[in-house]
């Protein structure tokens, strides 16, 4: 894993003008790897633009979850707040990115991805009479 190799990390860092963090945990059996992994990522990530004297831009794909009291949401929100420290200290620019929707390849339909529903549902030939639009009044 990249993240687990200084060298080459800065490596990567030092090459680059703008970083798009996509990465991050979304799931696990232990709800502390969720945390710990995502913040893990984000001090490696933080450490290697202050080696390396990085000035481009980092991007980070947040979440609108970041203000939940789980363990995900809170380490979207620590991460968005590194970013933003580090930022100021590094003079990098940093774009939080609070995105709905976001969780990879573990969606589930009806649960967390309307994507993953619409497409689940797609497939299946599933018709959800569920779905209420606005009417104006």
């Amino acid at each position: 894993m990249l993240f687990n190799n200084q060298r080459e990390l800065d490596s990567l860092v030092s090459s680059l003008d703008i970083i798009i963090h996509l990465a991050g945990v979304n799931r696990s059996v232990n709800k502390n790897d969720i945390l710990e992994k995502n913040l893990f990522l984000t001090e490696q990530l933080i450490n290697s633009i202050a080696r390396t004297n990085f000035k481009g831009k980092l991007i980070f794909a947040s979440s609108i979850k970041q203000n939940e009291e789980n363990s995900y949401g809170k380490s979207k929100k620590i991460s968005s707040e590194l970013f933003l420290k580090a930022s100021k200290q590094n003079f990098f620019t940093f774009i939080n990115l609070i995105i709905p929707n976001v969780f990879g390849p573990f969606c589930k339909p009806n649960y967390n991805s309307f994507i993953a529903t619409f497409c689940h549902n797609s497939i299946n030939e599933i018709k959800n009479n569920t779905i209420k639009t606005m009417q104006p009044n």
